[in-house]
This record gives structure tokens, sequence and C-alpha cells, in this order.
């Protein structure tokens, strides 16, 4: 999509924020985020990407030249015009992130996880595709494995709220 750099990234880092997403997990989000030529220009770099302000350092300095070239010159060319995303609500970033929830779930086996971690970083993802209770009902099952599947098929019909 159309978009600038600057505003992008600080919009997303925006939406992190209120969704309280950690630094660690905002950095997994980003390739998630990404279209076409800054899709490409991350994958290019990913191994120089340590963290999030690594990428919002290089990202920045790849995308800041073609910001001025791309607004100064309308319908010009700029490497810009295919490469960031251009949110003018979060619903790209909720989409993205339910796919994630469904496709790429956070697993529980049981006993031998952190029930807390797991669901703190569940929660995360759920706050951030804006899901309601009847939609987080509904895939649970997908990320539970082991001890923790076999215990919701026996309760699952006795489960009417997520709260």
């Amino acid at each position: 999509g159309v978009g600038d750099a600057k505003n992008w990234l600080l919009q997303t880092m925006n939406q992190f924020k209120a969704c309280g997403l950690r630094r660690d997990d905002q950095i997994e989000a980003i390739p998630l985020l990404l279209e076409d030529d800054a899709y490409l220009w991350y994958a290019d770099n990913s191994d120089a990407i340590f963290n999030f302000e690594t990428f919002t350092k290089l990202f920045l300095q790849q995308f800041k030249s073609t910001i001025s070239s791309s607004t100064s010159s309308k319908g010009g060319t700029g490497t810009l015009v295919t490469t960031v995303p251009d949110y003018s609500s979060t619903s790209h970033l909720q989409r993205t992130v339910a796919d994630e929830i469904i496709k790429k779930p956070t697993y529980f086996r049981g006993s031998q996880d952190d029930v807390h971690d797991w669901l703190d970083k569940l929660e995360q993802r759920f706050t951030m595709a804006n899901w309601n209770d009847e939609q987080k009902l509904r895939y649970i099952s997908i990320h539970l494995q082991d001890d923790a599947y076999r215990w919701w098929m026996q309760t699952s019909t006795s489960i009417k709220t997520w709260s």
C-alpha cells in the first residue's frame, strides 16, 4: 500500500503500546505487517535486526530518502509507493494478528508449561486482534495440546464464558 514510513512506524508503535505488546513480541509482529518492497527489505536485512530499536533505525534509514521524494512528486515512482501499508484504521493489524492466532497458535501443553506466561501472551494477541469472549472460546482449543487439550475436551461443554 501507499504510505509514509515514519507515520506508519509511529502508528504501528502506538498500536503496539495500546495493546500492551512487549518489545520482543513487537519485533516478531513486524514482518507480518510489512508488504512488498518493505517485506523484501526486511527479509534481506533480518540477520542485522536484533531488536525493535535496530529495526526502527534501519527502517527509517532505508525509507527516509523515499519519503521526501515521494511526497514532493505527486504520482512519482518512489519506492515507498508499494512499500509500507497505509493504515487508515487498525483493522489490517487486527486481521493480521487474528490470522496468526489461528495459523501459529501459542501452545499450552499442561503442567510442564507456565500457565500465567501463556495466558499473558495469548491475551495480548487476543487484545490486538480485538476478539470478544465468544471468539476466544471458539479458538482456544487450537492452542492446547496433550493434557491441556484432553482437559478441554472433557470440560469445554460446561465452560460458558472466557472470564
